[in-house]
């Protein structure tokens, strides 16, 4: 499901570096499309309690309006913008969208 899309995922992350971006991606656990607007690399707010991942396709950035981290899944990611929008598909034909 988005594996082919990785690459290009990591190739607009690297391009939005420690600036502000938006995301939108479809969530594991309900299929609903969650949009965010953070930063990557943000370590202030880290308190050592939080679950490191083994799964390099998950990214975790610091999540602006909720004041918390969050988490998203390269595969599942919709669209990614920071001055440039990057689409990766159309929100209705996402393999990950239940129902």
């Amino acid at each position: 499901m988005g594996n082919d899309q990785v690459p290009y995922v990591n190739q607009a992350l690297s391009m939005v570096g420690g600036r502000f971006f938006r995301v939108d991606f479809v969530k594991k656990s309900n299929g609903k499309v969650r949009k965010l607007i953070g930063r990557m690399g943000v370590k202030s707010h880290a308190k050592g309690t939080g679950k490191a991942t083994s799964d390099p396709n998950i990214v975790t950035v610091w999540d602006t309006q909720a004041k918390q981290y969050r988490s998203f899944d390269k595969r599942n990611v919709l669209m990614i913008r920071s001055g440039i929008e990057y689409r990766f598909y159309e929100q209705k034909s996402h393999p990950a969208l239940k129902g």
